[in-house]
């Protein structure tokens, strides 16, 4: 993926981890009476309880939603411009994700990497494409 000549964007676990949605989602969810709104106050609770017992977290993470919203809304994310790619022969980095952030770099810039995200703003951004999933019913 990286060596593609393709235009592309990674927004890595560091940058989607600070995206927790708390237990008061459930009072901002689609109405209980749509399908959309039904359905997650049926997953939704496994969830949290996963997260809690897997993690230690007291709210759930929602990477691939908050990756979306970097597609759709680039404006709530700040990127830089790097040279990366996929560790394949280290002992212990192997599938690890490295960079070359020297001065003088070795690598072509080959990505876009989301450094910075507005939490707030991907968090409305969830919300109002749920509520508008529930509208769509």
């Amino acid at each position: 993926m990286f060596r593609s000549p393709t235009t592309k964007t990674l927004v890595p676990l560091d940058v989607t981890n600070r995206v927790v949605m708390t237990f008061d989602l459930f009072d901002q969810l689609p109405s209980e009476v749509t399908r959309v709104g039904k359905f997650l106050r049926k997953i939704l609770p496994f969830a949290f309880r996963s997260h809690r017992q897997e993690l230690g977290l007291e709210g759930i993470l929602l990477h691939d939603a908050v990756a979306i919203l970097a597609l759709t809304n680039p404006e709530l994310f700040e990127t830089s411009d790097m040279a990366g790619d996929v560790e394949t022969t280290g002992e212990l980095t192997t599938g690890a994700s490295v960079f070359d952030r020297r001065q003088v770099r070795e690598w072509r810039r080959n990505i876009d990497v989301a450094t910075e995200v507005d939490v707030a703003g991907v968090k409305d951004g969830i919300l109002r494409g749920l509520m508008a999933a529930a509208q769509a019913e």
